[in-house]
């Protein structure tokens, strides 16, 4: 049976959900700040882009490029990315376009892993600053971890390599994950792609903050 306390705590809700409405319809935030999206790739879903990159219609080093640039656009805006590895995601993803064009040829795969056994194969991801990255910071946002690098990839970061993603950046996170917004002394807050004077929300709000404005696909 539910107690009474249930649904006075739901009460409580339901009169704070609706405060905040109100407030939010009578002071309306403008802060729209962002250069817009101008290359559609980065408007594509992945499912399309896998396609296009097996075939040989779209390079994969062309595809890493485009979300490069758009990490390097509006990453002043929102300060979501800590790390990355933009280099040696291009050469990646020359390995992939390599491969490729090596099986549509007609040839055996190149690495004894054919492209076609790999469903996200030459997407580019972010990853969090929780999930070990080989070679990239590994601190979840704690100060006393400051510059600490993972040596090796976490099992979820190499099943997505296994997969064909292609690993681009790292994505801030609040201190030891433990709050509701991505902000800690290190590398300071992680703002709303969407209106800056409000968070981003959550553990993954560097990951979601780049998911919502085109940094990455994954």
């Amino acid at each position: 049976m539910v107690s009474v306390g249930y649904y006075i705590k739901r009460t409580i809700r339901a009169i704070i959900d609706t405060f905040v409405r109100i407030i939010g319809l009578l002071y309306p935030s403008n802060q729209r700040y962002l250069p817009p999206i101008t290359d559609r790739l980065l408007l594509e879903p992945a499912i399309n882009l896998v396609k296009r990159v097996k075939t040989g219609q779209l390079k994969s080093e062309d595809l890493v490029k485009a979300y490069i640039d758009r990490i390097k656009t509006v990453q002043p805006h929102i300060n979501a990315v800590i790390d990355e590895r933009y280099e040696l995601a291009i050469e990646d993803a020359k390995e992939v376009d390599k491969r490729v064009t090596h099986e549509l040829q007609g040839n055996e795969p190149l690495n004894g892993v054919s492209i076609h056994s790999q469903p996200l194969l030459g997407i580019p991801f972010s990853g969090k600053d929780s999930i070990a990255i080989k070679d990239m910071l590994y601190m979840a946002g704690c100060p006393a971890r400051k510059d600490i690098r993972a040596t090796k990839d976490a099992p979820s970061v190499g099943r997505l390599r296994n997969a064909g993603a292609i690993p681009v950046c790292l994505t801030n996170v609040p201190e030891l994950l433990m709050w509701y917004n991505a902000h800690n002394k290190t590398f300071g807050q992680t703002y709303n792609p969407y209106d800056k004077s409000i968070i981003p929300g959550w553990k993954s709000s560097g990951v979601e903050s780049n998911r919502h404005l085109s940094y990455s696909l994954v």
